[in-house]
């Protein structure tokens, strides 16, 4: 507390007795800088001494006030009787000059400081309401990943007050297939409203064929020369200022190591340029999106050059709602019969809590309605129908995942590899990144370091099954 007229902050060290006074609270003794000092000593030699309760002043925090008048600075009013009463100090104990000579400040490296002092807002946003309310209008009726989402929007909202509007940075998407990826990428260049390059990893060989892919689809948008913009020439060669645009990449790690490390500096977030065999182009107006399944398989230094933002696969609710979205318009376009919530809960679990495939069951699902003469059929028992001809069990589990669990119920703990070899025909891709995780997630299969192995459940489950 300040002693005092001296804005020095000191130390009150406060004894057990006067503390527990203070904390229930006890009178206050007037002549706290006297009382205090007479304490150090004592309390230094022996804070915690027989009779004192070591909890509480384990417990008890250390804290320095400043801006408080010396008035109102005082300890607790020492009872006169009784054994927690606390013994004046004598004359002697204080010393001829304690009533005048004032307390050393103490000084500390740190100070934990309790002040009334009001915090000042921030002041007034820099983001105009129009920006604010165009990237939240980009982001409407897009389900799951509130967090992803809510980095991606104050980016977004950064991105437009510049000029010309860009993403200062790169992003890589990191989630299972069908979280949302390209539909994300694609609802950020519609926020910038920037042209949109979609590329895949698969046809991407190397970077002078990137940069010809991309030329091809800024010729759609800019028209002829794709609004690149002529800088003279540099090391030689032509240089060109490419306009601002997105490009998204998708399953990135399909790149060979010899062309991400050849984009590494395309990826940098000062000096974008880069020389090509018969050009020198300049990127700072272009935001690389890239998207994979497995950002493990991609070098250390082209991850590091991106913002990495982890997309969680979605909950059968959510699945449920962006399969709402899609059909119900459509059903009320046409004045047919609206489907009802159940229905909506049974595509998402048929198709493996995955939208593409809860999408495409309720695509099959609107032809066997359109198609059925059996007009007195419910829409319900119009997707029964749909589960028996597609052979799906009631969790949307179908042949190939009956399949798996008997191999592991017949041989017990197996590999990745091996699992894909006795699977036969089915793409390894489909095994890990769909049928795996459906398993995993119902419980079904354990993946442990020496491979895969069926559960207890598992073997319940798959001697229950009328899969062959």
């Amino acid at each position: 507390m300040t002693m005092g007229q001296s804005p020095t902050p000191n130390v009150l060290l406060v004894g057990s007795d006067d503390a527990s006074a203070l904390l229930t609270g006890g009178e206050l003794h007037p002549e706290a800088r006297t009382l205090a000092r007479a304490m150090i000593a004592p309390l230094l030699a022996n804070a915690v001494g027989e009779g004192h309760d070591r909890e509480v002043l384990e417990r008890m925090p250390v804290l320095v006030v400043t801006g408080v008048p010396s008035e109102s600075v005082g300890l607790a009013q020492p009872t006169s009787n009784g054994p927690d009463a606390v013994k004046q100090p004598s004359q002697q104990e204080l010393g001829e000059t304690s009533t005048s000579a004032e307390l050393p400040p103490v000084t500390v490296d740190f100070l934990v400081q309790a002040t009334t002092t009001t915090v000042p807002p921030v002041g007034p946003s820099l983001i105009p309401q129009s920006v604010r309310d165009s990237v939240n209008s980009a982001m409407i009726g897009f389900i799951g990943n509130e967090n992803a989402i809510s980095r991606v929007k104050n980016d977004l909202m950064l991105a437009l007050v510049q000029e010309p509007p860009h993403l200062p940075k790169n992003y890589l998407f990191v989630g299972l297939p069908s979280t949302g990826k390209t539909e994300l990428c694609r609802r950020i260049a519609a926020a910038v409203k920037l042209p949109f390059v979609a590329l895949d990893g698969h046809g991407v060989g190397d970077r002078e064929r990137l940069f010809d892919l991309v030329d091809g689809q800024l010729v759609q948008d800019y028209g002829p020369g794709g609004g690149k913009v002529p800088l003279g020439v540099e090391s030689g060669l032509a240089a060109v200022a490419y306009p601002p645009c997105v490009v998204m990449i998708d399953e990135v790690h399909l790149l060979s190591h010899p062309t991400q490390e050849s984009l590494l500096t395309a990826l940098e977030m000062t000096d974008r340029s880069m020389t090509l065999k018969q050009r020198v182009v300049h990127l700072e107006n272009m935001t690389f999106l890239l998207a994979t399944t497995r950002a493990s398989e991609l070098d250390k230094a082209f991850r590091s050059r991106c913002t990495m933002v982890e997309l969680s696969p979605y909950s059968e609710q959510q699945v449920a709602q962006i399969v709402r979205a899609r059909i119900a318009p459509r059903l009320e376009e046409h004045h047919l019969t609206p489907w009802p919530d159940e229905v909506y809960a049974r595509l998402a679990r048929l198709g493996q809590v995955v939208p593409r495939s809860a999408l495409d069951l309720a695509r099959e699902l609107q032809t066997e309605i359109e198609v059925s003469d059996a007009r007195e059929l419910t829409v319900d028992a119009h997707l029964d129908v749909v589960q028996r001809r597609m052979e799906l069990d009631e969790n949307g589990l179908g042949r190939v995942h009956i399949r798996y669990l008997r191999i592991l119920q017949k041989n017990g703990v197996c590999g990745f590899g091996t699992m894909v070899g006795l699977l036969g025909t089915t793409d390894e891709d489909v095994i890990e990144y769909e049928i795996e995780p459906r398993l995993v997630a119902l419980g079904l299969i354990e993946k442990t370091q020496k491979g895969r192995r069926i559960t207890t459940d598992g073997l319940v489950y798959v001697s229950k099954s009328s899969q062959p």
